[in-house]
């Protein structure tokens, strides 16, 4: 299914330094000294590139290697075009950090991909405002416990984040690659065998930036912990209590520590009476007997209960409601012992991955970075690793006041919303665009 939406008229500002300089200048992680000077004018020791997989992170990789001179036509995206469905799928919100390192990698202006992404709704999904609030749980009603505003509106700093459905921010990159010339497979890859003879050279390098492993690659341990959601469309009442552009976390305090919840502006050319978007999620481990549609019922539960304290209401839960349970990652860096292979997708997780660190700016950061690496001849294991020694940091210590369950978190965060809140969300590091000026907040 095709998504449609209105697209300025204005020519697009041209591909410049600036773009790549804005994915240098933000604070959220930490590069490489080598990234400041020019790529290298020798050829990398391999002579194609082949990425499986079809998710942002895998897209922004391959953007950013089809615009090299040295690969430029030698690099082949193992796996099935992607298409869009109303259905929620992956993360939906999309900070405005990302938009960054976008730019950098497909040679576009944020406002092009933005305008690419969701055109004349773009206002519609912004967030420019966001709040937190600890809720009594379902046996008291859902109430609010203290609102407090974490994150105020800048006029500097524009949007921090626009709620969009992950296949819609895929589409958008599918169609932003179609004018780089990569080449597509029908993704039956499963293997690294597979991925090798499917490259255009005879040393061809393969970036795994699919959630699937594949055989004959180094594998990952058996994951430790999940993080169980479920997520609706939803729209907002007269009654809200949350501003226009307004957004917010909400925390659930349960025996087993506390469940988060995330309340934002969102806008689908799919789902054209939704303008905003609810989430719950609970970390659990293998070993809690746990039953997973059981823990999905109570995060629906939750959401619902949520949304109708604050004034929002479920829409088209038919079309695009969905719960999913998402492995965590080692919170340690992950090795990579091949020298012609990358575990792109596993790397970007930093641990659980949905707990705080936004998927798909960690996404398009570690893509990014990825080709940069590989156009250089240098490995990329090291460098993305540290690119996001912060993102995992941050997902860390969310994780760790989630899974208290000495209720010391939940009191501290009943008190200090704001103050506890915003030390895991500044907005000068891992939320704001640096060129988010240039996005209105009116």
């Amino acid at each position: 299914m095709a998504a449609s939406v209105l697209r300025s008229s204005q020519t697009a500002p041209a591909c410049n330094e600036d773009w790549l300089a804005g994915a240098r200048a933000g604070h959220d992680a930490e590069f490489p000294a080598w990234l400041d000077r020019q790529q290298n004018s020798e050829a990398p020791s391999f002579d194609s590139v082949v990425i499986r997989g079809s998710g942002v992170s895998a897209l922004t990789c391959a953007a950013r290697l089809a615009r090299s001179s040295n690969l430029r036509g030698r690099v082949l995206v193992a796996g099935e075009r992607p298409s869009e469905s109303p259905k929620l799928i992956n993360g939906c919100t999309l900070r405005a950090r990302s938009l960054d390192y976008l730019a950098a990698a497909v040679g576009q202006s944020p406002e092009r991909i933005l305008d690419i992404l969701l055109g004349d709704l773009a206002p519609q999904a912004r967030s420019t405002r966001q709040f937190f609030s600890m809720f009594s749980d379902a046996s008291r009603g859902y109430e609010t416990i203290r609102l407090a505003e974490f994150m105020p509106q800048s006029a500097s700093r524009g949007a921090y984040a626009y709620g969009l459905r992950n296949s819609r921010l895929v589409g958008g990159l599918t169609e932003l690659t179609d004018e780089l010339g990569l080449h597509w497979t029908d993704g039956k890859e499963v293997s690294l065998a597979d991925c090798r003879a499917a490259g255009s050279g005879d040393s061809p390098f393969v970036v795994n930036g699919s959630h699937q492993p594949l055989e004959g690659a180094p594998q990952s341990t058996p994951p430790a912990a999940f993080v169980v959601a479920w997520q609706c469309t939803m729209k907002r009442r007269a009654d809200s209590v949350l501003p226009v552009a307004g957004s917010m976390i909400a925390g659930i305090r349960q025996p087993a520590g506390i469940d988060i919840g995330v309340f934002y502006p969102f806008a689908d050319p799919l789902t054209r009476d939704a303008d905003a978007y609810g989430l719950f999620y609970r970390v659990v481990h293998p070993d809690s007997g746990y039953q997973k549609e059981d823990v999905i019922e109570e995060m629906r539960a939750h959401v619902l209960g949520v949304g109708a304290s604050i004034g929002w209401e479920l829409v088209d839960e038919d079309r695009a409601a969905a719960g999913a349970q998402v492995p965590g990652f080692a919170w340690s860096d992950v090795e990579n012992t091949l020298p012609d292979y990358f575990d792109l997708h596993r790397t970007f997780g930093a641990g659980l991955p949905i707990i705080t660190g936004c998927g798909m700016t960690r996404g398009a950061l570690a893509g990014w970075l990825t080709a940069e690496s590989l156009m250089r001849g240098e490995p990329p294991a090291t460098p993305v690793n540290r690119s996001l020694h912060r993102w995992r940091r941050l997902n860390r210590g969310f994780c760790a006041g989630m899974e208290d369950r000495t209720g010391i978190a939940a009191a501290l965060l009943n008190r200090f919303p704001a103050r506890l809140v915003g030390l895991l969300a500044d907005r000068r590091d891992v939320w704001a665009s640096v060129h988010g000026g240039r996005q209105s907040v009116e």
